[in-house]
């Protein structure tokens, strides 16, 4: 028994080996088409290609009798490995003979991915720390570009120091708020102006089909060619207006680290067994746990600054515990339940068509979990 498993298992290992080969081929030839999109300033990122590829892997997979979600996962993988390599070689440089781009916070991790991308673009790129306020007026009137990446609380105070720049310096914030660093860098300077918002962590191994939220703040045709430059990154860019962003953040950020903080707290004042929690958790609370892992792995004073980040966040958080008071009425008395189960189905119907591709989506992570 063991020698006939023993023979099939040495076959395997063949296979595998095998595998691993034709992998190192294709990642040979993405890196020969990662320099031809170089070439001919085409995005790493292209949608259809990559949808084309699912589709046809798992059609095939079908006639071989092979799960096509099992080989829809494999080469999501493939197709990730390969924009890292792509994303190596470099980019094209859209904007030729442009000057020096200054980050401000640049040996921060957002700012070190800006400084990393501009560089792979072929862009001088000079990171300002804390302790280089004494040359400002060398390094920064002279920029052609400034890219402001400090803390929540510290980017008002951070733009309102820079010295007079530039007529066609092109001003920029990352913050994860919008109108407030906006309205102060428009009143400070008089050229171009755009805020920008990553929406994910800057450690990423790669950013492809990341969201990047921009806000117009003045002369878009002058930095029209910087929203593109992203583009050849493959990041989403999706356009708001500063207000609605600072709204709709209140939700995503605000109100998430909020909740998420909330949890941590009582699982800790609870003295919960993490392991034993770990061991029961079905896949949703799993992530869940995940969530509030990350949440803790944060800087505390970054999590706070997140959650108090608006004049409006206590508003919404106490419109939320409001909500959270009548869910808790609906389950207290028994009478109660044909009005939770109304409510329920109200909520169902409001999520409508996007429920189903919300739960496709969950599907795919909760198949990656345990």
């Amino acid at each position: 028994m063991r020698e006939e498993i023993n023979n099939l298992r040495k076959k395997i290992d063949k296979i595998d080996t095998s595998l691993i080969t034709l992998v190192h081929q294709r990642i040979l030839v993405t890196k020969k088409i990662g320099k031809v999109k170089k070439k001919y300033k085409l995005p790493i990122y292209d949608a259809t290609r990559e949808q084309q590829i699912l589709h046809d892997r798992k059609k095939y997979a079908k006639t071989l009798q092979i799960t096509p979600h099992f080989i829809e996962n494999i080469f999501n993988s493939l197709l990730k490995e390969s924009y890292i390599n792509e994303e190596n070689i470099g980019f094209s440089k859209l904007k030729k003979n442009f000057g020096s781009i200054v980050i401000i916070g640049g040996h921060g991790k957002m700012g070190n991915f800006f400084k990393r991308m501009l560089s792979l673009s072929g862009y001088q790129v000079i990171p300002f720390g804390r302790n280089d306020w004494e040359q400002s007026n060398t390094l920064l009137a002279n920029a052609s570009m400034i890219i402001i990446s400090v803390p929540i609380n510290t980017t008002k105070e951070t733009i309102q120091q820079l010295p007079k720049l530039q007529k066609n310096c092109i001003l920029i914030d990352l913050t994860s708020i919008k109108h407030i660093p906006l309205q102060t860098m428009l009143d400070i300077h008089d050229g171009p102006v755009l805020g920008l918002h990553p929406m994910f962590n800057p450690n990423i191994s790669t950013p492809i089909k990341q969201t990047m939220i921009y806000c117009h703040g003045r002369h878009k045709d002058s930095y029209q060619w910087v929203l593109e430059q992203i583009k050849l990154w493959g990041i989403n860019l999706y356009p708001m207006d500063s207000l609605e962003h600072d709204q709709y953040m209140l939700l995503v950020q605000s109100l998430r680290h909020f909740i998420h903080f909330s949890h941590g707290m009582f699982l800790q004042e609870q003295n919960i067994d993490l392991q034993k929690l770990q061991n029961v958790a079905s896949p949703i609370y799993h992530i869940e746990l995940m969530m509030i892992a990350r949440l803790f792995h944060q800087d505390p004073k970054l999590c706070y600054d997140i959650i108090t980040s608006s004049q409006n966040s206590i508003t919404i958080i106490n419109l939320y515990i409001k909500y959270i008071n009548q869910v808790k009425t609906l389950i207290q008395e028994t009478k109660e339940k044909k009005k939770f189960i109304k409510k329920f189905e109200k909520i169902q119907n409001w999520l409508g068509k996007y429920a189903k591709k919300l739960i496709i989506n969950s599907d795919k992570i909760l198949h990656t979990i345990k």
